[in-house]
């Protein structure tokens, strides 16, 4: 069985822009930024789907905030963990 490589799946852009979270009322909790996977700690999400999380957010009147700590990953984020699991799997 041959081992199939996340940089042989196509990506299609569906167009929507992706918007930074900084921009929004969530708590952000750059995991991956933290655990030296990603370079920044910036983090973006699709735009309606960052809408309707600020909607689901609104139903309880500021009691509750979302707390996201993963969003949107660029490859060679993608590849940095898989590259460490990987490496934990052999050990």
């Amino acid at each position: 069985m041959s081992k199939i490589r996340f940089e042989d799946v196509p990506i299609k852009d569906c167009g929507e822009p992706l918007v930074n979270l900084q921009d929004y009322p969530f708590v952000l909790s750059a995991e991956y930024h933290q655990q030296s996977f990603a370079p920044t700690p910036d983090m973006f999400l699709r735009e309606s789907v960052a809408d309707a999380l600020v909607k689901v957010q609104d139903l309880y009147d500021g009691e509750y905030q979302f707390k996201i700590w993963d969003a949107f990953r660029s490859r060679d984020t993608q590849n940095a963990i898989y590259e460490d699991y990987n490496k934990r799997l052999a050990a």
